[in-house]
């Protein structure tokens, strides 16, 4: 088992509910942000948008995982060609009392997301747990965007 990645909750999301998320991050995807808008981070081609708790994707996963206000709830946007190289961060450490949890809503087969030095295959609709003090990193090398 992948201590620094797991699934949560296997098909969390039923199709209609991934389809829905789709729609919708499609819908907002025009106010996305650079997630690094400055420093030498900037080009990353990674965005993310803000989600309202009360949109029903958000609200599922905060009452699944008992959290009333949780401190970031966002899509994010990884572009083609995009490349997050190794890094450790803090802001889902485990041992700060913090964590992460994703839901793919749309991805590809060419996407390679490693953590703790084994690749990690997320499919869409299930609920993974990450734990960003092991060491990560995302490549997108297929044709779409993948969202989060």
């Amino acid at each position: 088992m992948n201590r620094g990645a797991f699934v949560y909750r296997d098909n969390f999301l039923d199709r209609s509910e991934i389809a829905a998320a789709t729609e919708l991050a499609a819908a907002v995807e025009a106010q996305r942000t650079s997630v690094h808008e400055l420093g030498k981070y900037s080009d990353l081609r990674w965005f993310q948008v803000p989600l309202d708790p009360k949109w029903p994707i958000a609200a599922k996963m905060l009452a699944e995982l008992h959290v009333a206000a949780p401190e970031m709830l966002v899509f994010y946007y990884l572009e083609p060609g995009a490349v997050l190289h190794p890094h450790r961060d803090l802001t889902g450490a485990s041992m700060n009392d913090r964590i992460r949890f994703h839901i793919p809503i749309k991805t590809n087969d060419r996407v390679e997301f490693v953590v703790n030095g084994e690749e990690v295959k997320m499919a869409p609709g299930d609920l993974w747990c990450l734990d960003t003090s092991y060491l990560h990193s995302v490549r997108n090398d297929g044709d779409e965007t993948r969202v989060h």
